[in-house]
């Protein structure tokens, strides 16, 4: 019944019409550079397995977390600002899922806590290189993503993911210092009423704005870096790349919108108790990690595209 239906319908001349003007266009946008680099992705991202990828990321990084955090705080003590390793700590309440921070914030503080080291201790230098074993699944998956093989050698590589792993600390660190110099200037603004503009709404809409650009600029300078020195062999894009972009925009919005699934809708702790707080890290992890790659691609497919384009201009 469906067959002469579809032969019927498929002769028609309004329906042969449409089609052929759905043809034209898509057509014609696959042949503007934004539909080329799209195209390219959905290609790239049915044919790289970025899922499964993003797995053993997230696998990694949480693996992780907890020895970077060792790391992160044996640095503090050479931080000249007073309290340095409560305003971190607020910083990665605004970073981190509301539930899961609540649950994971003692665990860190235990850590952190106990006798740490200076930077040459074994510990300090155990806790550095467990901390990269995150990066250097994000590098494999970049090198997968270009079918390339890693030559740097074993060495060069964990010292690049060591570099990397270093550089973020410190661009968190950067964060909370930008953080804490905004709030200043921000209560000198509110307590001098400049201009007799300001009242309490302005203020907390200042600094939430300020958080929000802190907390960007942390995404956002961490994922340019990753994509720019990471990976073994890839066109050299600009550092800030719209890739980059792209991916901080999404890991801020998903990580918001997961936050309020965990604090109104999942109930991780009540089924699988204190494990199910990792459980819901894990899959924050994972859906980053998928953003990451996923952006990578982004940066990839614009690359190609460009290459498509020059040979066409050189060939014609």
């Amino acid at each position: 019944m469906r067959r002469p239906i579809q032969r019927r319908l498929a002769s028609t001349g309004w329906f042969r019409a449409l089609r052929s003007r759905l043809v034209r266009w898509y057509e014609a946008r696959r042949q503007t550079f934004p539909g080329r680099v799209l195209e390219i992705l959905v290609r790239k991202f049915r044919n790289d397995e970025i899922a499964p990828r993003a797995n053993a990321v997230a696998f990694n990084l949480t693996l992780s977390v907890f020895p970077a955090v060792i790391f992160l705080f044996t640095l503090i003590p050479y931080i000249p600002v007073s309290q340095f390793d409560t305003r971190i700590m607020l910083f990665l309440g605004q970073v981190l899922p509301a539930g899961i921070y609540a649950e994971i914030a003692t665990t860190i503080y235990d850590i952190v806590s106990r006798p740490r080291g200076n930077l040459m201790s074994l510990g300090f230098l155990f806790a550095l290189f467990a901390a990269t074993n995150g990066m250097m699944a994000i590098m494999d998956a970049f090198n997968r993503s270009y079918r390339t093989r890693e030559r740097r050698g074993f060495l060069r590589t964990r010292l690049i993911a060591t570099a990397l792993t270093v550089m973020l600390a410190l661009v968190l660190l950067l964060a909370v210092v930008l953080l804490i110099v905004g709030n200043v200037v921000l209560d000198w603004i509110t307590a001098h009423d400049v201009y007799h503009l300001l009242n309490g709404q302005v203020s907390v809409l200042l600094i939430s704005l300020l958080q929000y650009a802190v907390v960007f600029f942390v995404f956002f300078t961490g994922l340019s870096t990753i994509y720019y020195v990471a990976p073994a062999i890839h066109e050299r894009w600009n550092f800030f790349s719209i890739g980059a972009l792209f991916a901080a925009v999404l890991c801020i919005g998903v990580t918001h919108v997961f936050s309020y699934y965990i604090t109104n809708f999942a109930s991780y702790n009540k089924l699988y108790g204190s494990i199910g707080t990792f459980i819901g890290l894990m899959i924050w992890f994972l859906l980053l990690s998928f953003i990451i790659l996923l952006g990578f691609e982004v940066n990839v497919s614009i690359a190609e595209a460009r290459r498509q384009r020059a040979a066409e201009a050189a060939g014609s």
